[in-house]
């Protein structure tokens, strides 16, 4: 039973990761599609970059990347814990009747 505790421990911790992660996702983004122009002005004499295009496509590879990372790095890893534990669940449950 200690293993499936840690198992859930680690999957909510994976899951809450994603969670948070996923809503500041969201909050940087509103912000600056919100913003946009505010912060064209304001960033890209400071990195070099004379288009907005190549501004916008270097935001959306972060944006982009972000979303790899919590998706395939947090949220892949807890729904296969979830369905370890399941599995594990239902496994006790046979074997006990």
């Amino acid at each position: 039973m200690q293993t499936n505790e840690n198992l859930r421990l680690i999957r909510d911790i994976l899951l809450r990761t994603f969670i948070v992660g996923f809503g500041l996702m969201l909050l940087s983004a509103g912000v600056y599609y919100g913003w946009q122009t505010q912060w064209d002005n304001l960033i890209q004499p400071l990195v070099g970059y004379d288009s907005e295009t190549a501004w916008n496509e270097m935001v959306m590879w972060f944006f982009g990347w972000v979303k790899c990372v919590l998706f395939y790095g947090l949220l892949t890893p807890a729904l296969g814990l979830q369905w370890t534990i399941w599995m594990r669940e239902r496994a006790l449950k046979k074997s006990s009747s």
